[in-house]
């Protein structure tokens, strides 16, 4: 059993157990009832007898009904996550990233609420499709989504806002560590390259960045992150703008 389950497991033993002891007393209880005013004797074999049998037939049932709600909960925290998760690149995608920096602007991780935003684009990404296949630019998604995981901090958010663009939100970021974590995530990406005999493709990508004030809605440091990315773009691609 993987270490994540375990959070499942436990409360279903429990309410198991618990159930089991109701069902228990219950039988105890109605049995004692129905033979009110027989023989002492008489009356204690019967309810030994229940006591043996109830736990016997109850448990395994009880305990069966237990693990396939675990597996139905497990499922259904798996569907929600595949719901929220772009496959390729294993981000966030748009609406879910949107949604998930929508909430952290209004339940801020830090006292000021600040925040950085940065827009990522992998640059010439058409003629990396052209040159070397869509599964090329599939590999490069997908590479440059661990790129980010491994660069950004646990407090923070990324995901895949369309084709080769990408966004991470910083909670409680300001402009040097939006440049610091910009500048790791550029580096690392220019590690991946593509030859053939007709060809060469270094992968890079341009950055724009934005910060935000407490409370400021993220299409307003959104399109100024964007026009930084096209500011990037512009200063020839493979650099940062803020």
């Amino acid at each position: 059993m993987r270490a994540e389950d375990h959070h499942l497991v436990r409360p279903a033993l429990l309410r198991s157990l618990a159930i089991t002891l109701i069902a228990l007393v219950a039988a105890e209880i109605m049995t004692w009832l129905f033979y009110f005013g027989a023989p002492w004797q008489e009356m204690a074999n019967v309810l030994r007898i229940t006591g043996i049998i109830t736990p016997t037939v109850a448990v395994p049932l009880i305990f069966y009904l237990s693990w396939q709600r675990i597996k139905l909960n497990k499922l259904s925290v798996q569907l929600a996550r595949l719901a929220s998760t772009d496959e390729l690149s294993g981000l966030l995608n748009r609406t879910s990233f949107i949604e998930a920096m929508s909430d952290r602007i209004m339940h801020p991780t830090t006292p000021d609420g600040r925040g950085a935003f940065l827009y990522i684009d992998a640059d010439h990404f058409k003629k990396l499709n052209d040159d070397f296949g869509h599964a090329a630019g599939d590999e490069a998604i997908s590479f440059i989504g661990k790129v980010i995981n491994q660069n950004i901090r646990e407090t923070d958010l990324a995901g895949r806002l369309g084709g080769e663009e990408f966004g991470v939100y910083l909670s409680g970021g300001n402009s040097s560590l939006a440049r610091s974590i910009s500048e790791n995530i550029r580096q690392d990406i220019t590690h991946l390259k593509f030859d053939n005999q007709k060809h060469r493709y270094t992968l890079t990508v341009s950055i724009g960045i934005a910060t935000h004030r407490a409370g400021e809605m993220p299409s307003e440091f959104m399109k100024v992150a964007d026009k930084n990315l096209y500011l990037a773009k512009s200063n020839g691609r493979n650099c940062i703008a803020a």
